[in-house]
């Protein structure tokens, strides 16, 4: 799920067209549009290992006062809005995880440090951390994707996503625990509240 920012869709949005300034900020845009480039090939593996690189000088020039990926725009002098370029990051090491399935930790740890470093930036930390329990799930660590679900709906008690999220893990395994998960879901987002009942209504409990 996307969060969009500047009426952007939320891939590959372009916010500049400007001659880039800085050798660093060179590189990132290159890794990023390369990696954009193979997104468009099919090759989701090859553009998560750009995008990391790129990720990786992102991380060196955040100060601490900064705290939220909206504040650390002003540090890119680049052509994407780093806001929704996270955001494709996140869902492209989940799509190259299907080949590859080490990029499950590497998704995990990717969220870990976003969370880390931008906890300003609330709205799309509650969504990024869901993908942390997601890739748990799929590397076989139930009992780990489990506490952290628990920890996000203890922490964001009125997000529905939470339940919701966790409820998919259990469809087809175990449809009433999912259900029940499900329902827990049920009137904290009125906008949500025909997803949810979607999702229950395929169980066919």
């Amino acid at each position: 799920m996307n969060i969009n920012n500047d009426g952007n869709d939320g891939n590959n949005g372009n916010k500049r067209n400007a001659p880039i300034s800085g050798s660093k900020d060179k590189e990132m845009n290159r890794m990023m549009q390369e990696g954009y480039d193979l997104i468009e090939d099919g090759d989701e593996v090859g553009a998560c290992t750009l995008w990391l690189k790129a990720w990786d000088i992102l991380k060196t020039k955040i100060s601490p006062n900064i705290k939220s990926i909206e504040d650390a725009e002003s540090l890119f002098d680049g052509d994407e809005y780093l806001f929704n370029w996270v955001q494709d990051v996140e869902m492209g090491l989940a799509n190259a995880a299907i080949d590859n399935p080490d990029f499950h930790n590497k998704r995990i740890k990717f969220c870990r440090e976003f969370i880390k470093i931008f906890p300003g930036s609330v709205e799309l930390v509650k969504h990024i951390t869901l993908a942390i329990p997601d890739s748990l799930f799929q590397l076989g660590k139930k009992g780990e994707a489990e506490q952290e679900y628990k920890r996000i709906v203890a922490e964001y008690p009125k997000f529905p996503w939470g339940y919701i999220h966790w409820g998919d893990f259990y469809a087809g395994e175990d449809n009433r625990k999912a259900e029940e998960l499900y329902r827990k879901a049920l009137g904290m987002d009125k906008a949500q509240d025909a997803v949810i009942l979607d999702r229950i209504r395929d169980l066919g409990t």
